[in-house]
Protein backbone atom coordinates (compact mmCIF):
# COMPACT_ATOMS: atom_id res chain seq x y z
CA UNK A 1 0.00 0.00 0.00
CA UNK A 2 1.05 3.37 -1.21
CA UNK A 3 1.02 6.47 1.31
CA UNK A 4 0.82 9.99 0.33
CA UNK A 5 1.46 12.61 2.88
CA UNK A 6 -0.74 15.90 2.06
CA UNK A 7 0.71 18.73 3.57
CA UNK A 8 -1.50 20.45 5.73
CA UNK A 9 -2.85 23.88 4.95
CA UNK A 10 -3.01 26.60 7.71
CA UNK A 11 -4.75 29.04 5.74
CA UNK A 12 -7.57 29.09 8.27
CA UNK A 13 -5.50 30.34 10.41
CA UNK A 14 -3.60 33.07 9.13
CA UNK A 15 -4.35 37.24 9.13
CA UNK A 16 -2.96 40.09 7.33
CA UNK A 17 -1.56 43.07 9.06
CA UNK A 18 -1.03 46.60 7.62
CA UNK A 19 0.90 48.92 8.44
CA UNK A 20 1.90 52.54 7.15
CA UNK A 21 5.76 53.05 7.09
CA UNK A 22 8.39 55.39 6.29
CA UNK A 23 10.38 52.95 3.90
CA UNK A 24 11.01 54.30 0.98
CA UNK A 25 12.95 52.45 -1.62
CA UNK A 26 12.98 49.52 -3.41
CA UNK A 27 16.18 47.68 -2.51
CA UNK A 28 15.37 49.19 1.37
CA UNK A 29 12.12 47.44 1.01
CA UNK A 30 13.36 44.23 -0.51
CA UNK A 31 15.89 43.58 2.54
CA UNK A 32 13.23 44.24 5.31
CA UNK A 33 11.16 42.04 3.56
CA UNK A 34 13.52 39.63 3.74
CA UNK A 35 14.10 39.98 7.18
CA UNK A 36 11.01 39.58 7.94
CA UNK A 37 10.54 36.64 5.93
CA UNK A 38 13.28 35.00 8.64
CA UNK A 39 10.84 35.34 11.72
CA UNK A 40 9.10 32.60 12.28
CA UNK A 41 4.71 32.93 12.05
CA UNK A 42 5.37 35.53 8.95
CA UNK A 43 4.50 34.11 6.18
CA UNK A 44 4.71 36.93 3.06
CA UNK A 45 5.13 40.04 3.57
CA UNK A 46 5.42 43.03 0.99
CA UNK A 47 5.72 47.27 0.66
CA UNK A 48 3.57 48.76 -1.56
CA UNK A 49 5.90 52.09 -2.77
CA UNK A 50 3.20 53.61 -4.57
CA UNK A 51 1.02 54.06 -2.26
CA UNK A 52 1.85 57.42 -0.08
CA UNK A 53 1.84 55.42 2.95
CA UNK A 54 3.90 53.17 1.71
CA UNK A 55 1.82 50.33 2.82
CA UNK A 56 3.61 47.34 4.57
CA UNK A 57 1.69 44.24 4.58
CA UNK A 58 2.73 40.73 6.17
CA UNK A 59 0.87 37.64 6.36
CA UNK A 60 1.26 36.02 9.72
CA UNK A 61 -0.06 33.08 11.82
CA UNK A 62 -2.77 34.24 13.80
CA UNK A 63 -1.97 35.61 16.94
CA UNK A 64 1.28 36.93 15.85
CA UNK A 65 2.57 40.01 17.77
CA UNK A 66 1.96 43.00 15.77
CA UNK A 67 4.57 44.75 18.14
CA UNK A 68 7.34 42.33 16.80
CA UNK A 69 6.91 43.65 13.17
CA UNK A 70 6.91 47.03 14.32
CA UNK A 71 10.18 46.07 16.41
CA UNK A 72 11.78 44.41 13.44
CA UNK A 73 11.19 47.71 11.41
CA UNK A 74 12.36 50.07 14.35
CA UNK A 75 15.72 47.78 14.11
CA UNK A 76 16.00 48.22 10.33
CA UNK A 77 15.89 52.34 10.86
CA UNK A 78 12.37 52.65 10.12
CA UNK A 79 9.20 53.09 11.51
CA UNK A 80 5.60 51.70 11.33
CA UNK A 81 2.46 52.13 12.79
CA UNK A 82 -0.49 49.67 12.16
CA UNK A 83 -3.59 51.02 10.45
CA UNK A 84 -6.83 49.30 11.71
Amino acid sequence: MIKLKIPQVDFLNREILVFSSNINNEEIASKICAQLLKMEGIRDATIDLEDRENILRVEVLSGFSKCKIENEIFKCGFRSAELY
